[in-house]
């Protein structure tokens, strides 16, 4: 007779994973000053002293805490693979990564309001964040260059530039979602309404790289 066959049980996190998961959902709902070292760890089910141990204080562990936002938000995006894929379709399957809306992405552009309100004090120590973006600039150089050498975007966007515009362009709908649809009446909070929404700006966006419409705006210039 064989012996029954047990369910694997889960292995639980550890509890630095859990006290920053904790911690993003604590800063991103109420900022930094709002933010309690009690709630993190009744929520990540740890105590102070782990806390403390692991990241000493509540501004390292803010820290911690962006290190970690910027490393989800920019991580899909860095394992796209666009090699055997046309420029726009690459660009689109960026935009998609880089700009969907979730919980996650909220809590991050949230507590990216406190941190320009610390006037980027946090980032600017953070060499990982430096570094994730030097990989996703070189993700947007290549979707470009791939463009140009299709024949249709024009020649000599500033990668870095372009992905400032694709993060005003897309964020603001994805963050802003709820006061824009009722200011406006369009509805981002539903998963139709936000895909028009996101169609429409990826359009505008394709059209403002375009190679057409870069010899257009030559012309106007001289």
């Amino acid at each position: 007779m064989k012996p029954p066959v047990m369910s694997a049980k889960k292995t639980p996190r550890p509890a630095r994973e859990r006290l920053l998961a904790a911690a993003l959902r604590e800063f991103g709902e109420k900022g930094f000053a709002g933010a309690r070292v009690d709630e993190i760890t009744r929520q990540a089910k740890a105590n102070k002293q782990l806390l403390y141990h692991y990241f000493g204080n509540k501004e390292a562990l803010f820290k911690s805490v962006l290190e970690l936002a910027y490393r989800e938000y920019a991580g899909n995006a860095l394992r796209l693979a666009i090699a055997n894929t046309d420029a726009t379709t690459a660009l689109r399957r960026f935009v998609d990564q880089m700009f969907r809306p979730s919980r996650a992405t909220v809590y991050f552009n949230q507590i990216l309001q406190d941190e320009n309100r610390f006037g980027a004090k946090h980032v600017r120590l953070l060499r990982s964040v430096k570094q994730t973006y030097v990989e996703v600039i070189k993700v947007v150089q290549s979707i470009l260059s791939k463009g140009v050498e299709e024949g249709i975007f024009r020649r000599g966007v500033d990668p870095r530039e372009f992905y400032i515009s694709l993060v005003g362009v897309f964020n603001l709908r994805t963050v802003n979602a709820k006061t824009l649809g009722a200011a406006i009446g369009v509805p981002l909070t539903t998963n139709a309404g936000m895909a028009r929404s996101r169609q429409a700006a990826f359009n505008l966006v394709l059209h403002g790289v375009s190679r057409r419409n870069g010899r257009r705006m030559s012309r106007a210039r001289s």
